[in-house]
């Protein structure tokens, strides 16, 4: 997962158009999360990306957002990480921080955000973690807020106790369950 303080122009190059358009953005206590298409390699339902954003950043006490999550193949990943971070590499999330509040101010101020997730790593990845492809994208997902929210994962106890609260706010959105959570609502679903 990489950091970038640059906001992107996520829809270049314009010589083609996305896979799906823009989604209504999904508002939930003042969350909202807009879910951009831009790949052809998983059919994936946007209600429960948004659902769990949404359950993600309420668990972390955080009252206003914006958040952006384009979906986006290996090619546009490397792209975008090149641009940003100067790595010439697809990467499974990159996390571009629009507006945040500063470390020590309250949870109280808006952030907004833009999350890139490569679907392709993901159904490369998945085979490797003994999980789906659908699992891979939701663990991105929540991977990328969570390191919009000041977690880190630079040493391996960080690391360790970023992906379980990975897992927790996985299992608590219905994401890692043979029966995953039919109401996408956000209402009263923090964990």
């Amino acid at each position: 997962m990489m950091t970038a303080s640059a906001p992107p122009d996520p829809l270049e190059p314009k010589d083609e158009a996305p896979h799906s358009p823009w989604r209504s953005p999904a508002e939930c206590a003042g969350i909202t999360v807009v879910v951009v298409d831009r790949q052809t390699v998983l059919t994936l339902p946007v209600d429960r990306l948004v659902h769990l954003a949404q359950i993600t950043l309420q668990s972390q006490a955080v009252p206003h957002a914006l958040v952006t999550i384009y979906l986006v193949d290996d090619r546009q990943s490397q792209a975008l990480n090149r641009r940003l971070l100067q790595h010439d590499w697809p990467t499974d999330v990159i996390t571009s921080v629009i507006a945040q509040a500063e470390p020590d101010a309250p949870r109280s101020q808006p952030i907004e955000a833009e999350l890139f997730i490569s679907t392709e790593t993901a159904a490369r990845q998945a085979a490797e973690h003994h999980a789906t492809a659908w699992d891979e994208v939701g663990r991105y997902l929540v991977h990328g807020l969570l390191h919009l929210l000041g977690h880190d994962d630079a040493n391996e106890f960080d690391a360790q106790r970023m992906r379980q609260e990975e897992t927790r706010m996985l299992r608590a959105a219905g994401w890692l369950t043979t029966q995953p959570a039919t109401d996408p609502s956000c209402a009263s679903q923090t964990p």
